[in-house]
């Protein structure tokens, strides 16, 4: 239970630090902070102007962020490149396409510049996570003890049960995986690229226009156990963390996972159970005030 309440009382106490603008009366610094942050809420739940009062710098990125028509809740976030990307990225790249798209892998090659357009940050809307991307944020390479970790993701993709079978039929079934986002890259296909196998009427008449597709370039990891609380395990040893083994839609993206080292493993610990608990924990702290 320590790492959740360390979680909350970190992320707490990081809010005030910048409040702090007198070395001689630190303590004075915090105690206002801390008033004006209770009198703001309460001024937005007894005017109900949480949305017009809302000074996080999320609800900036929501809305300078870059939208795509496809992707109605999520919004792209600079730093945002146009590079040449190497040979192994853009066969990994025609991999995902063929396997999602009615293409061959030789035929998707042929709709990958060799030039991508490429975004360090994405965002989704309605207070959503803002997941970075590791290889285009400089802060990773310029500090990256000093700065949260928020390339580490949760995804769930549709997996073959009976894929060691080929004898048997395929039964698809959601499984989820974990890595690290490397990229998040944004492929525009001309009107003759196909739709998805799975596409239905609708998408696969809006396919013959022009459209961008949003991927993201992932270093997975292995899970190795799961304890009883649910939480699941990664060998560091096994985690290439450095190169990316797997392409994956954007759209596939549940949330951000925080990571605790647990001596040669690494825990995954996800923001909504986090929350969860913490909401958990706040309800009996009342129950047993109110006693």
């Amino acid at each position: 239970m320590w790492c959740f309440w360390a979680f909350v009382m970190e992320r707490f106490c990081g809010s005030l630090v910048p409040a702090v603008k007198s070395r001689k009366y630190p303590f004075t610094s915090l105690a206002h902070r801390i008033r004006d942050v209770a009198q703001l809420s309460q001024i937005k739940l007894l005017y109900g102007l949480t949305a017009e009062l809302d000074l996080s710098s999320g609800k900036d990125m929501e809305e300078t962020g870059f939208a795509f028509e496809d992707y109605p809740d999520i919004r792209m976030v600079y730093p945002h490149r146009t590079m040449a990307v190497d040979e192994p990225l853009r066969k990994k790249i025609a991999s995902y396409l063929a396997t999602n798209y009615d293409v061959t892998r030789s035929q998707a090659l042929k709709f990958i510049p060799m030039e991508l357009s490429l975004w360090g940050k994405l965002k989704r809307l309605g207070g959503g996570d803002l997941i970075h991307a590791r290889d285009l944020v400089s802060t990773y390479h310029i500090s990256p003890d000093a700065v949260r970790d928020a390339t580490f993701i949760k995804y769930t993709l549709e997996v073959d049960k009976n894929q060691n079978r080929r004898n048997l039929p395929v039964v698809l079934q959601s499984k989820p995986f974990f890595g690290q986002v490397r990229k998040f890259v944004a492929l525009t296909v001309p009107p003759e690229f196909p739709a998805r196998r799975d596409a239905g009427a609708e998408e696969i008449a809006d396919s013959v226009q022009e459209r961008t597709v949003l991927l993201a370039a992932v270093a997975g990891v292995k899970l190795t156990r799961q304890n009883p609380l649910g939480m699941v395990y990664f060998d560091a040893k096994s985690a290439d963390l450095g190169s990316v083994s797997e392409i994956i839609d954007i759209a596939t993206i549940e949330c951000l996972a925080g990571r605790i080292q647990d001596g040669k493993r690494w825990a995954c610990l996800l923001r909504p159970e986090v929350a969860a608990k913490f909401r958990l924990i706040q309800e009996e702290s009342g129950e047993l005030n109110e006693l």
